[in-house]
């Protein structure tokens, strides 16, 4: 990713480019910044805690509960996983289950449920 980084720049600083083109390629660089910005969040900060979740489990049971408090300046994801799910959550990444309502545990904490809509006039 670094590297594809340092093409962008090296792009932006040594071609010739038009308007368009230029904020094309300043966006490709944001955006190839930012997934850099949230893989290196990613590892310092909830790999560890994904590594070490069987041991997190255990001492739980002993200590009561260890999940991380949620980290409201990282964006969150979406999942139709469950254990996927309780792995961010437990991490404090701000997650969403995504699944029918027949599909859920009888056990999970549902804050809100959203039906999903969609628009009409698009085709």
């Amino acid at each position: 990713m670094v590297s594809l980084l340092r093409h962008d720049i090296d792009r932006l600083t040594w071609h010739p480019l038009t308007y368009w083109d230029l904020i094309i390629f300043v966006t490709q660089a944001q955006h190839t910044f930012l997934d850099i910005f949230g893989h290196m969040d990613l590892v310092e900060y909830a790999q560890n805690r994904m590594r070490y979740g069987t041991m997190i489990d255990h001492l739980s049971s002993a200590w009561g509960d260890l999940t991380e408090p949620v980290n409201t300046q990282w964006i969150g994801c979406f999942t139709q996983d469950s254990a996927v799910c309780d792995e961010l959550m437990r991490t404090g990444v701000p997650v969403w289950l995504i699944q029918v309502e027949n599909s859920l545990f009888a056990d999970m904490n549902i804050i809100r449920p959203v039906l999903l809509t969609f628009p009409d006039t698009i085709v």
